[in-house]
């Protein structure tokens, strides 16, 4: 057995070194009289801190989020007070997003039809203003919601969203003068417009699509009709501008893990089986009511153990068969992690050559055709609800494009010369003539974990390509959580509840929860994860207060 008791210490251990994890850990070190009340120890399985947090540098030199990308507002986020008090809001390279959100967008439907900005700015702004419709109204169904559910639909994000563009639609044939002046503004910047198979209704179909498969890569769902209105509208982020992390998000966990004491965090010890005294099982002689057996064959003990690994893991590792808890996990918690969501979401970077103009890259959304018209040899299945493909910042020629569900699982499979393929079919599919760098030799394409960048410039003759590859991962088995149709905040609650809960029997708080999943409003966030590692350390603290 490792960690040898000390002087009648509590023993912790954290398993996991992403932001909740560290973030449990500092708080209990920081707690008051922490050198005598505390014995700490972190179980981190790869070979580096971060978690979902994984900042990387693509073949240019120019620094990428693989993981986390956005503080989601910077007034009263700790994210942001981390960044900054570290000095790591600049950066000494050129970063994704340093200088803001990407420029407003060329909307192209497929086959080179451009959609009028005014057009396409009146459904996103319809979008936009169901969903704020949503959040606004806290706690209630929005009005047409209650509409849904007289026609049967079951109170989803995606039934509500659809039955206001379908009142849009509605307004808008009732108005003539509109669809005519509409109309005129297609075939102003289209005059082919009648013989390229595309109307005014289709293309407005596919502007409120593009925001559709953007709220996709947002919440992670795989369908906007899995996620539950009425919890939906619990989610909130903090005010303030949305930023990037000039030295990277990895960073902030850098600044976190540099305040606890050396050898703190134990590398490659992945956790298989946590066991844990409950009624039937009485403590070991050694008297820590919980024990961990980690891959390498090594056991640690514990008084308490806080448990950070991902919602993806709890549904592979607690629920299958070969339980990563012994005994396994009472059914409140089971059913919990059962009901709630779990998606994937990546990011696909791709060099491309700069325009012979000089000009900066554009921010360039998709209207795809339909999946009957679809064509695999026009645009690839895997890239047929892309949203959107822009540079990383306005002097780039790196091209991102994010990724959810079936499509992201599709392109992690792919090499490096499949992507680059697939996104120079889509963007001469879409009539742009730019051509992706370096086509013609395939190299192995990498996975988070590792270092994203390769040998070489960027002339090398080979495709620069860098991508997350989080449904693949064994750590994590996807990207962050959602609340699904069929579940509800108190899931949440009860995810993040511990084991065994006060009231049974057993020696209490021996398995605690935290990590994104876990916070009821704030689930999905690099805040969230923070919140709720401090939350479980602030719980171990007040145990111990109370108890002396």
């Amino acid at each position: 057995m490792e960690l040898k008791k000390l002087c009648g210490k509590p023993r912790v251990i954290v398993i996991g070194a992403g932001i909740s994890g560290l973030s449990a850990a500092r708080r209990l070190y920081s707690s008051p009289a922490a050198a005598r009340d505390w014995q700490i120890t972190v179980l981190e399985a790869s070979d580096r801190i971060g978690g979902r947090i994984f900042t990387s540098q693509f073949d240019t030199g120019e620094q990428i989020e693989i993981g986390a990308t956005w503080i989601h507002g910077v007034e009263g986020s700790p994210i942001f007070d981390i960044a900054e008090k570290s000095g790591a809001l600049h950066g000494d390279v050129p970063f994704e997003c340093m200088d803001g959100f990407p420029e407003p967008p060329i909307v192209k439907a497929q086959g080179g039809v451009t959609v009028h900005s005014t057009i396409a700015h009146d459904v996103a702004s319809l979008y936009r203003q169901l969903v704020d419709d949503v959040n606004d109204r806290r706690g209630e169904p929005p009005e047409v919601t209650a509409e849904t559910l007289e026609h049967g639909d079951s109170g989803n994000l995606g039934s509500y969203l659809r039955r206001g563009f379908e009142s849009f639609l509605g307004k808008q044939a009732a108005t003539p003068a509109g669809v005519n002046a509409a109309e005129l503004l297609l075939k102003q910047d289209n005059p082919s417009i009648a013989s390229s198979g595309w109307n005014l209704r289709a293309l407005q179909e596919g502007v409120f699509t593009i925001q559709e498969n953007w709220e996709r890569c947002v919440t992670a769902a795989e369908s906007l009709h899995d996620l539950d209105l009425l919890a939906f509208n619990e989610y909130w982020e903090f005010p303030g501008e949305q930023i990037t992390i000039g030295k990277g998000f990895s960073s902030v966990v850098q600044a976190l893990a540099k305040s606890l004491p050396p050898d703190t965090i134990r590398f490659h010890k992945k956790v298989d089986k946590v066991v844990w005294t409950d009624v039937a099982r009485t403590s070991a002689s050694s008297g820590y009511p919980v024990q961990l057996h980690c891959e390498d064959g090594s056991t640690f003990e514990a008084d308490h153990v806080i448990v950070t690994v991902s919602l993806g893991v709890l549904k592979a590792k607690a629920l299958e068969e070969q339980q990563l808890f012994q005994p396994r996990l009472p059914d409140w918690k089971l059913d919990s992690i059962e009901k709630l969501g779990f998606g994937v979401v990546d990011k696909l970077f791709v060099l491309v050559e700069p325009p012979p103009d000089g000009s900066q890259h554009p921010n360039l959304q998709f209207i795809h055709k339909s999946q009957a018209d679809a064509d695999e040899d026009e645009v690839p299945r895997w890239m047929r609800k892309t949203h959107s493909l822009y540079p990383i910042h306005k002097k780039s020629n790196v091209l991102v494009a994010w990724f959810a569900g079936a499509e992201a699982k599709e392109m992690e499979k792919l090499s490096d010369e499949e992507i680059a393929r697939g996104v120079q079919k889509t963007l001469a599919a879409f009539g742009d003539k730019r051509r992706v760098a370096g086509l013609g030799s395939q190299r192995q394409h990498c996975c988070n974990g590792g270092d994203a960048s390769s040998n070489g410039g960027t002339h090398s003759g080979k495709v620069h390509v860098a991508h997350g590859c989080w449904n693949r991962n064994p750590l994590f088995l996807g990207s962050y959580s959602y609340v699904a149709v069929g579940s509800n905040g108190d899931d949440i609650d009860h995810l993040a509840a511990p084991v065994p809960r006060l009231s049974d029997s057993g020696p209490p708080l021996q398995l605690l929860f935290a990590g994104e999943a876990t916070h009821r409003d704030q689930y999905s966030t690099t805040h969230g994860a923070y919140f709720s590692g401090q939350r479980e350390a602030d719980r171990l603290i007040q145990h111990y207060k109370f108890a002396s």
